[in-house]
């Protein structure tokens, strides 16, 4: 696939840059079966070889000089967070406490939180996640799943990283 950077920069107003990725293409292309990684390994290996930089690479979408989130993920409620951090000092948040980044504390009909209400049951804490920093959260997940959200107890917590993990392409 081709990817049109002028037509895509001119609808979502950012620059889109390849850099060479660091992960080996062998066992990292699909996760389908044998037959099927194989043959996405050998297109993707010959695309590079005619010169298709795009084939296998890490792409970030960067937005006057920032980094573009692709992921929010929405944490409700003073309890869930401090299960949250309880989940994260056990290893069992899948490490989304140290890759996701704090954007915003809202109240629950998505206006802005003042500093002096920040702790208040109802604040939602909204958190974003670049494309790579999703993509290293689900290979948390896939290394361990058996600790993911062990002993949560909170199902609003577990659908919000649920959640997550079901829209990272």
């Amino acid at each position: 696939m081709k990817i049109n950077k002028k037509k895509l920069a001119h609808l979502a107003h950012v620059k889109v840059y390849c850099a060479p990725e660091s992960d080996s293409i062998k066992g990292n292309a699909c996760a389908v079966n044998p037959e099927t990684n194989a043959r996405a390994e050998e297109w993707i290996r010959s695309e590079l070889e005619s010169g298709n930089e795009w084939a296998w690479c890490k792409r970030e979408a960067v937005n006057g000089g920032m980094l573009v989130i692709a992921y929010k993920v929405r944490i409700r409620g003073e309890s869930d967070f401090a299960t949250l951090c309880w989940l994260s000092e056990r290893g069992y948040d899948g490490g989304f406490l140290e890759l996701a980044t704090l954007d915003a504390v809202e109240a629950p009909d998505g206006a802005e939180r003042n500093e002096d209400r920040e702790d208040e049951e109802d604040s939602v804490r909204v958190y974003g996640l670049t494309e790579l920093e999703a993509w290293k959260f689900k290979d948390h997940f896939n290394d361990d799943p058996n600790a993911f959200l062990a002993c949560c107890g909170s199902p609003t917590l577990q659908d919000s990283l649920v959640g997550l993990l079901n829209e990272i392409v």
